[in-house]
Order: structure tokens, then C-alpha cells, then sequence
């Protein structure tokens, strides 16, 4: 009876942040996303605090059943912070799309000539790094585009974008090469 008690205590506060987590970073922003990674970091981890905290004024914080919460709601944490993340991510993009979206065009070609995913998604992941980088003034954003944020916009880009677009031709293009070479070996 009591050890339900606990964990079900313990469930409450969990479920409560787990709703109030995405707002509670959010609201404590001074603009809305897209912001710099260190400030939302910086944020998400004073939630994070926030509610540890809340979760360990429980009046049976330390027993069995509240650890087994502790441990589920720390992977619930874990998993919202990188939701927020790669929100920001997303929201980086989406103020980068003019210039990436005339380098996905511009990236048709290219594609044609390769045979191997991964050797494009290198080289366009390359490609829009070197354009966010040197079109950083021009991009309409309050976040500084340093090169390891460029790195990881670019890579959600390659992934969100290009890949559904071009992994089927460049797919082709290998089937297509492997078919010639054997005609040329029979």
C-alpha cells in the first residue's frame, strides 16, 4: 500500500513535468526559437533542476518506487531537452532555407554522378556548410552561425531534405553501374 503510494506520488510530479517541461524552457527564452544552443542548453537544464528538485521534496524520495520514477522520468528529461534541441535545429533551417534551397537545386546535377549515398551526403553536407558559413550576414537570423551549429543544420538538412530526394537516383545510379559492369565482365 505504501510503496504504490509512493510511486504514484512520485508518477504525479513526473507527469506534471512532463507536460510543463516544453513551456516552461520556452517561456524562460527571451525570443522564441530559433536562439543560440548555449542559452537553450542553459535552459533546459534549469528545468531539468527544477524538476529533480520538485521530484525529490517527495515525501518517500529514495525508496524503490520512487527511484524506479526518478530513473523514468530522468529518460523523459533526456528525451524532451533533444526534442527542444532539434527543434532549434529545425528552426535554424528553416531561417537558412533560401540559400540551401538554391543549393539543393543546384546539387541536382551533381547527383547524378555519384554512386554511393554516403560520398554525396559528405560532399553536400560539405557544400552547405562552406554556403552557410560564408552567407552567415546575409541569413536573416538572431543566431550566430558558428561552424559547429552550421555542422549540425547542415546534416539535419542533408537528412530532412536531400535524402528523399536524391538517395533513390544515387541508388539507381549505383544499380545502373553495377548492371554495366556486369555486361562488361560476361
Amino acid at each position: 500500500m505504501w510503496s504504490s503510494k509512493c510511486k504514484e506520488t512520485a508518477q504525479e510530479v513526473a507527469s506534471r513535468w512532463e507536460m510543463l517541461f516544453k513551456h516552461e524552457v520556452l517561456s524562460s527564452l527571451e525570443t522564441p526559437l530559433p536562439v543560440e544552443e548555449e542559452g537553450l542548453g542553459f535552459r533546459i537544464e534549469l528545468t531539468k533542476g527544477k524538476a529533480r528538485e520538485e521530484l525529490a521534496r517527495v515525501y518517500c524520495a529514495g525508496a524503490d518506487p520512487w527511484k524506479e520514477v526518478s530513473a523514468e522520468m530522468e529518460q523523459q528529461l533526456h528525451e524532451m531537452g533533444a526534442a527542444l534541441e532539434e527543434a532549434n535545429i529545425e528552426a535554424i533551417k528553416v531561417n537558412c532555407s533560401r540559400p540551401l534551397d538554391q543549393l539543393k537545386a543546384e546539387l541536382a546535377e551533381e547527383a547524378s554522378r555519384f554512386y554511393l549515398w554516403r560520398s554525396f551526403a559528405a560532399f553536400a553536407q560539405q557544400q552547405a556548410e562552406l554556403l552557410l558559413l560564408s552567407a552567415n550576414l546575409e541569413i536573416n537570423s538572431n543566431v550566430n552561425l558558428s561552424a559547429a551549429l552550421v555542422s549540425r543544420v547542415s546534416v539535419h538538412w542533408v537528412h530532412t531534405e536531400l535524402k528523399r530526394e536524391y538517395q533513390p537516383l544515387i541508388h539507381a545510379n549505383f544499380f545502373a553501374l553495377l548492371y554495366l559492369v556486369g555486361l562488361w565482365v560476361a
